[in-house]
């Protein structure tokens, strides 16, 4: 029979402070953890960055403390936790669980990596809102003209017609970036010609705009 050794769980004591055998143990990974990741940003090609791995050891720190004892209350204590439920956080008094605190390290790298990820994120959703086309609905009937861009109308009125020069009657619809810019056709009928014109891409309220900006006409 191999007697268990009687290791005093306590490795340094200062009055009522005490510093657990466990609790360096924690803090030697992390050391460790922290030299090891910042040898793997002087690598060429590496994931992460330098200035990202105090993050990084941070957010893993949380999740080791977090989890390992919710873990623990949870698996270990949880009758204890119902009858006192200050009790998980007197964290002096012991109590955490590895696979606690194992979860604990990956949810908070998923959280890491999501927060460092967000913008890039919300760039993403930006462009794929602005380049949506849900659907529409047009009406069946004959004679009507529909909306052919998703905005506000600025103008209605008579005005000449650049590539016709006729008299025409123009509106002018007004789209922000939050607006679907995928235009329809707002009138049955036959495409006989299209011009398009290079122009500039000034601010579409000034204006100018409707007159100088890149556009293209159909008739």
């Amino acid at each position: 029979m191999i007697a268990y050794p009687d290791i005093d769980p306590v490795a340094i004591s200062v009055g009522p402070l005490q510093v657990h055998w466990y609790g360096l143990t924690y803090l030697a990974g992390l050391v460790f953890a922290w030299w090891l990741a910042v040898r793997q940003t002087e690598r060429p090609g590496s994931p992460i960055l330098r200035n990202q791995v105090d993050d990084l050891i941070f957010y893993a720190a949380i999740g080791i403390v977090l989890g390992g004892r919710l873990g623990y209350a949870l698996f270990y204590g949880l009758d204890r936790w119902q009858a006192d439920p200050l009790w998980v956080f007197r964290v002096w008094e012991g109590g955490m669980a590895f696979h606690g605190g194992l979860l604990g390290v990956i949810a908070a790298l998923w959280l890491f990596g999501f927060w460092g990820s967000l913008p890039f994120l919300l760039l993403f959703l930006f462009v794929l809102q602005f380049f949506r086309d849900p659907r529409r609905d047009i009406p069946a009937e004959n004679g009507i003209v529909v909306a052919p861009a998703d905005g506000k109308i600025i103008w209605t009125g008579e005005s000449q017609d650049p590539y016709l020069e006729r008299k025409a009657y123009k509106i002018s619809i007004f789209m922000n970036v939050f607006n679907v810019h995928s235009n329809r056709i707002p009138v049955a009928g036959e495409i006989r010609k299209s011009w398009y014109h290079a122009g500039k891409f000034l601010n579409a309220a000034i204006d100018k705009a409707s007159a100088e900006n890149e556009r293209k006409a159909l008739w």
